[in-house]
C-alpha cells in the first residue's frame, strides 16, 4: 500500500505554531464540545442467567426508530428499496484507467443490466430458479457486484471464487457444486482453466472484460466449454427480456465458502433472510448515526467473503454509493483520495500497517513537531474517552485534518472486523480522524456481523452488543476451564442472521449448529459489566502437552504480539513435547527505528544477540500473565510475514495454522533439541 505521508506539512511553520498555540487555550475554551451520546447503563439485557445469553437492549431503547425502517426480507427487496429511493442517485463506481476520476452507474442503470443479465442467462438456458448456480470469480468490481444483484434478483445461487482458494479447493468446488456457468475477468480466466478437470461440468464461460487468447480458447474448447462475452449475454438478454423472479426468504442466495484454515473448504447456505436480517441488524446498531443516500463506500476488503458482501448489501438497501478499488492495493490510497468515501470498512492488518507508517514518519520530525502532534492525541483521546468525536477542535485544524485527507477527507465512519485490533490503534483512530470507529465480530456462518459497538460508545476492549433479535449465549468449555457459570464460555450465536448449514455436508453442519438452532463459534467470550462482549480466546486449535496440560496458541499469540518488535507470532506444541517453541515476523518498521537502518537486515535478524532481545521483550509482556507451560522457550525468527500470498494467511487474515506448522516443521525439530 502506497502511504507517503509528508507530516512536515502537519503543522504550520514554526513561528507560526508559538502564536497559534498561544491563542489555542482561549479558542479552544470558548468553542463548546458536542454533547456525548447518552447510552443507558446496561447494552444488553439479559434472557438467561445460567448460560449468560444475552440480547440487545435496542427495540425496547428506541422502538419508533426500529419501526421506522420498511422491513426487507430478501436480498432482492434490499437493492429495490435503494431503487426506490433515488433511481438516478449514483449506485456503482469504478476507475476506467490510472489516474483517471470515478465513472459512476445510476440505480436505474444497474437494475437494467442486472434484467439484461439475468434474461440473457435465461435466454441461455439456466432458469431462475435455486437449482442454478452462478460462479463467479473476479475482484471487486461492477460485475461482481451486478452478478450477484443478478442472483438475488432471479432466485439464482452466487457461488463466489477467489485466487487464494488455491486449484484443489477451487476444483473441490466447481465438482461439490456441478458449476455450469462462471463469470470471470480476463485476469483470472487462464487460472480457471487451469483448475479444469474432466470431472468438471462446466458448459461455459462469462468473460467480464477483453477477449480471450486463442490459447485460452483451445483449452476452453478441449473441455466443451463455450466462452462468450458478457456483452454478448446482455445483448441476448435485450432481445429476449425475462420478467424479475423474486425469491423467498428461506432462498439460499449464496454459497460462500470459507477459505479455512484447515482441510476442503465448506459452502455455508446464506439465505436471503439472513441477508435481509444482517443489513437490519447494521441499521439498527448504528442507532442514532444517520447514514443516508448520500454516504459512499470504498470496496477493496474481498466481496467473495460475507463481511465485505453484507455491507454492500447494506448500503444499496439506503440508496448510497460504492466505489470499487483498481484492484491493486498498493493504489488503494490513491482510490481513497479519488473516492473520498464517508464510511472505510477495514480490517486490523490495514489500519495497523497505515498506523505504523504515520508512526514512523512522525519519529523522523523535529521534537517540536513531534510534541506538538503528542499533545493533540492526548487532548483529543481526553475527549474520546469522555463520549465526544468531533472533527473542529484546535488540534485538528492545525495537524488532524492532513492526516484525514490521507484517507480523503470526509470519512464518518471506520468500521473493522475480522480480527481484534489494538485499543492503543482504535482510540488513536477515533481521536484523530474524529469519526464513528466501530468494531465488529462475526463470521460466515451469521453472515458477518452478530455484533457491532453501538454509536457513541468509545470505551475500548471489546466487540459490541449483539444486533437486534440476536441472541448469545456461553457454553461451558471444561477442557479450556471455561464456565458459563463463572461469566466465561464458548460463543453461541442464534437468530435470523445464522445460517442453515454447509452445503452437503451435514456431519459438518451437525459440529457447527446444534439442534435448537445455536450457532457454535469456535470463540471465547464474556460479558462486560455494561454488557458488551469481549472475545478472549478460541476454543479450536487447542492442542494437549505431554504433561496433560491443554494449551490454545491463538490466545499466546494475540500476548506476544503486544510487543513492538513482533509483529506475528506462531506457537508451536504437541502431546509429544513439554514445552512450546514458536516463529516471530519482526516488525520491520520498529526494527529499523530501534537498530538503525543502515543495518544489514537480513544478518541482523539471524543474530542471537536480536533472538535474545525478542526473547526478552516477549518475556516481558507474559510474566505474570502465562503459566509456566504456556511460554515459548524458543523462537526462530523469520523475515516474511504470514500472509494470503504465501499461502500462511486467509483473505480475512487468519493464520492457516497446518500451512504454518507443516511449512516450519523442520526448523521447530531443531528448536526442541535439548528442549526435552
Amino acid at each position: 500500500m502506497q502511504m507517503d505521508v509528508d507530516l512536515q506539512d502537519l503543522i504550520v511553520p514554526a513561528a507560526v505554531t508559538t502564536s497559534a498555540l498561544a491563542l489555542s487555550y482561549c479558542v479552544y475554551k470558548k468553542m463548546a464540545l458536542p454533547a456525548p451520546r447518552t447510552l443507558p447503563r446496561l447494552l444488553t439485557k439479559e434472557v438467561d442467567h445460567t448460560t449468560c445469553e444475552r440480547t440487545s437492549i435496542i427495540p425496547d431503547e428506541d422502538q419508533a426508530y426500529i419501526d421506522s425502517w420498511p422491513v426487507m426480507h430478501t436480498a432482492c427487496e434490499i437493492f429495490q428499496r435503494g431503487l426506490s429511493i433515488g433511481a438516478q442517485n449514483k449506485c456503482l463506481g469504478w476507475r476506467p484507467a490510472a489516474g483517471a476520476p470515478y465513472s459512476w452507474l445510476t440505480y436505474k442503470e444497474v437494475d437494467d443490466k442486472i434484467r439484461r443479465m439475468g434474461s440473457g442467462f435465461i435466454s441461455k438456458g439456466f432458469p431462475a430458479c435455486q437449482e442454478t448456480f452462478i460462479g463467479i470469480f473476479a475482484q471487486n468490481s461492477v460485475t461482481w457486484h451486478c452478478t450477484m444483484q443478478m442472483c438475488n434478483a432471479y432466485s439464482m445461487i452466487l457461488v463466489p471464487l477467489y485466487d487464494t482458494l488455491g486449484c484443489e479447493a477451487v476444483q473441490y468446488i466447481l465438482n461439490t457444486t456441478k458449476l455450469q456457468t462462471v463469470v470471470v475477468d480476463s485476469k483470472r480466466l487462464a487460472m480457471l482453466l487451469q483448475y479444469i478437470t474432466p470431472e468438471c461440468s462446466l458448459k461455459s464461460i462469462i468473460l467480464s472484460d477483453a477477449s480471450p487468447s486463442d490459447d485460452d480458447q483451445a483449452k476452453a474448447s478441449g473441455f466443451g466449454i463455450d466462452i462468450i462475452s458478457l456483452l454478448e449475454l446482455e445483448n441476448c438478454g435485450r432481445e429476449a427480456p425475462h420478467d424479475l423472479v423474486p425469491p423467498q426468504p428461506s432462498y439460499t442466495a449464496l454459497l460462500c465458502y470459507t477459505s479455512g484454515t484447515t482441510g476442503t473448504p465448506k459452502g455455508a447456505m446464506i439465505s436471503h433472510g439472513n441477508i435481509a436480517n444482517c443489513c437490519m441488524g447494521i441499521s439498527y446498531n448504528v442507532w442514532g448515526f444517520s447514514v443516508t443516500s448520500k454516504d459512499r463506500l470504498i470496496s477493496y476488503l474481498p466481496a467473495a467473503h460475507v463481511y465485505e458482501f453484507a455491507i454492500e448489501c447494506y448500503f444499496t438497501m439506503i440508496g448510497a454509493s460504492v466505489g470499487f478499488y483498481q484492484g491493486n492495493i498498493k493504489l488503494l490510497l490513491d482510490d481513497i483520495q479519488h473516492l473520498q468515501p464517508t464510511v472505510f470498512p477495514s480490517v486490523p492488518r490495514v489500519l495497523n500497517k497505515l498506523y505504523d507508517k504515520i508512526q514512523e514518519d512522525i519519529a523522523k520530525k523535529p521534537a517540536l513537531v513531534q510534541w506538538l502532534i503528542s499533545a493533540g492525541v492526548a487532548s483529543k483521546l481526553k475527549e474520546v474517552e469522555y463520549g465526544v468525536l468531533r472533527q473542529n477542535s484546535v488540534w485538528d485544524y492545525l495537524i488532524f485534518h492532513k492526516i484525514r485527507k490521507l484517507l480523503g477527507g470526509r470519512l464518518r465512519m471506520v468500521i473493522t472486523g475480522s480480527a481484534p485490533i489494538g485499543k492503543n490503534v482504535l482510540q488513536w483512530y477515533r481521536s484523530v480522524l474524529g469519526c464513528f470507529v466501530v468494531e465488529g465480530y462475526g463470521g460466515t456462518e451469521n453472515c458477518g456481523v452478530c455484533t457491532m459497538s453501538l454509536f457513541g460508545d468509545t470505551i475500548p476492549g471489546h466487540v459490541g452488543v449483539p444486533a437486534p433479535y440476536t441472541h448469545i449465549k456461553l457454553k461451558d468449555v471444561p477442557d479450556m476451564n471455561y464456565f458459563a457459570s463463572q461469566g466465561k464460555g464458548e460463543i453461541c450465536v442464534k437468530g435470523a442472521s445464522v445460517f442453515s448449514g454447509y452445503y452437503n455436508e451435514p456431519e459438518k453442519t451437525a459440529e457447527a449448529l446444534t439442534a435448537d438452532g445455536w450457532q457454535l463459534t469456535g470463540d471465547i467470550g464474556t460479558w462486560t459489566d455494561n454488557g458488551c462482549l469481549v472475545i478472549i480466546d478460541r476454543k479450536k486449535n487447542i492442542f494437549k502437552l505431554a504433561q496433560g496440560e491443554y494449551i490454545a496458541p491463538e490466545k499466546i499469540e494475540i500476548l506476544y504480539e503486544k510487543c513492538p518488535i513482533v509483529a506475528q507470532c506462531f506457537i508451536y506444541g504437541n502431546s509429544m513435547k513439554a514445552t512450546l517453541v514458536g516463529v516471530v515476523v519482526p516488525d520491520d518498521l520498529y526494527v529499523k527505528r530501534v537498530y538503525g537502518e543502515d543495518k544489514d537486515y537480513t544478518k541482523l535478524l539471524a543474530s542471537e544477540e536480536f533472538n535474545n532481545d525478542v526473547m526478552t521483550a516477549m518475556k516481558g509482556v507474559s510474566e505474570g500473565v502465562l503459566k509456566g507451560f504456556e511460554c515459548v522457550r524458543k523462537i526462530h525468527i523469520s523475515p516474511e510475514l504470514f500472509s494470503v500470498d504465501n499461502g500462511f494467511a486467509t483473505p480475512t487474515f487468519k493464520k492457516k495454522r497446518n500451512v504454518i506448522a507443516q511449512h516450519f516443521l523442520p526448523v521447530f525439530e531443531k528448536l526442541y533439541v535439548g528442549l526435552d
